[in-house]
């Protein structure tokens, strides 16, 4: 090995980053009763605990539950082996994200 090189005793310990979500909302349906901004990030955070690199998604279907509540899905614009989307709840300033 040359002095220069760098040594490496362990594979696949560096981070991975992948890019933020891309949300493809048509009709702005989401746009509406949500802060992109915050969603996106909390999204991102669940994605990564998750394992998920997906990052590609559309909006299909959002309901507003009251105020400033809303319940949303979000469907992967690559499908998922096991068909599973994301849903997202938004209830007193707390976001829920879960795979049904």
């Amino acid at each position: 090995m040359q002095d220069d090189e760098e040594e490496y005793n362990e594979i696949g310990t560096e981070p991975i980053h992948l890019c933020e979500p891309q949300i493809t909302d048509q009709d702005n349906s989401l746009e509406a009763v949500a802060n992109e901004n915050e969603l996106s990030q909390k999204l991102l955070k669940f994605l990564e605990k998750e394992g998920e690199e997906r990052r590609n998604f559309y909006v299909t279907s959002v309901e507003n539950t009251g105020g400033k509540n809303f319940k949303a899905v979000l469907d992967f614009s690559t499908k998922r082996s096991d068909g599973k989307n994301i849903s997202i709840t938004f209830e007193n300033g707390i976001y829920t994200f879960a795979f049904k």
